[in-house]
């Protein structure tokens, strides 16, 4: 019989933590989850970052290429089982690799990808890449959402996968829906789960207070050492509770900017899974800071050495967001 290799390629903030977290924890009977190329948090992206010649990111070094294939290549002959690769940053140009699994192994393929609604997802994406030291992103919440729009479009993404996958199966499904989502995932490809498992979350948006106090960070300093000392600074603090709070970071008018230029994103989205994401067209208040956490701000970007250089800029920032937008 036949096997399937199940390619989940994500995208970013569609629930791929949990998904990764998911299977990384736990065996079953007919889905083998590969420990090669995984990274810290369950996904599969040394594999994909290895295929292109990375050899590091961030602090994580990434084996060489050659070796790593010759693990996957052994760990997928000792198992009978259907293969679940799963990397959000996966593009069509791994398809290389796919195809080289599928003729050796005598695997059908099935692409695997989740629809978000860029009103929400925009708002995870925003808040990942300021939190990621790496990527270290400088630019204030609306004109993020100017500067991306495009980026948040998914029917070139599903169309670039079609084109890719040839003949193969190519699903899209909801993020949200009556279930939870990896409830869903797991009888997309026949996996039982366990009453219980499915409810847990996984990298957590920052609340708007820390959002703004790091995106001032990533405005001062250049080096990713740095940012990720601010970050353990700040997540030291036991005050400060950077996870609690509201975080959605955009405005009304950034908004209804973004719901008209994606429009047709969401007819689009209409045709291809059963039910669509109805927050795509609700409106969220975004998050005012209160004074004592403004207050917080400021104290702690004092103790860092960043405020008295920075002190109109800071002020000028804060409260931009300490009133409605």
């Amino acid at each position: 019989m036949t096997r399937t290799l199940f390619l989940h390629v994500g995208p970013a903030k569609t629930g791929t933590s949990a998904i990764q977290a998911f299977f990384k924890s736990r065996q079953f009977s007919n889905i083998h989850y590969p420990v090669t190329g995984q990274w810290p948090d369950g996904s599969h992206h040394k594999l994909i970052f290895a295929a292109r010649g990375l050899r590091k990111y961030g602090v994580i070094g990434i084996p060489d290429w050659d070796s790593l294939k010759v693990q996957l290549f052994d760990e997928i002959a000792a198992t009978d089982k259907d293969i679940l690769i799963s990397s959000e940053i996966c593009q069509p140009d791994f398809m290389e690799v796919i195809r080289e699994l599928m003729t050796r192994f005598d695997l059908k393929l099935s692409v695997i990808m989740v629809y978000r609604n860029a009103v929400e997802r925009a708002s995870s994406v925003y808040n990942q890449d300021v939190k990621d030291p790496v990527i270290g992103l400088a630019l204030k919440p609306d004109d993020f959402l100017k500067q991306n729009a495009n980026k948040l479009r998914l029917r070139p993404v599903y169309e670039r996968w079609c084109k890719a996958a040839g003949n193969s199966q190519v699903c899209v499904l909801s993020y949200a829906g009556t279930k939870p989502l990896i409830e869903r995932f797991c009888a997309l490809i026949n996996v039982n789960q366990s009453a219980g498992d499915t409810n847990k979350v996984f990298n957590r948006s920052m609340g708007g207070h820390a959002l703004i106090a790091m995106l001032i960070a990533n405005m001062l300093l250049p080096a990713e050492v740095q940012r990720r000392t601010f970050f353990d600074a700040m997540r030291a603090l036991p005050d400060f509770r950077i996870w609690s709070g509201s975080a959605y970071p955009f405005s009304h008018s950034a908004v209804e900017t973004l719901k008209a230029e994606l429009k047709d994103d969401f007819e689009w989205a209409k045709t291809v899974i059963d039910s669509v994401d109805a927050s795509a067209y609700a409106w969220r208040e975004r998050f005012i800071l209160s004074d004592i956490n403004s207050a917080k701000i400021i104290e702690l970007l004092k103790q860092q050495g960043l405020y008295a250089e920075n002190q109109s800029m800071v002020q000028a920032l804060v409260s931009e967001f300490s009133s409605k937008g």
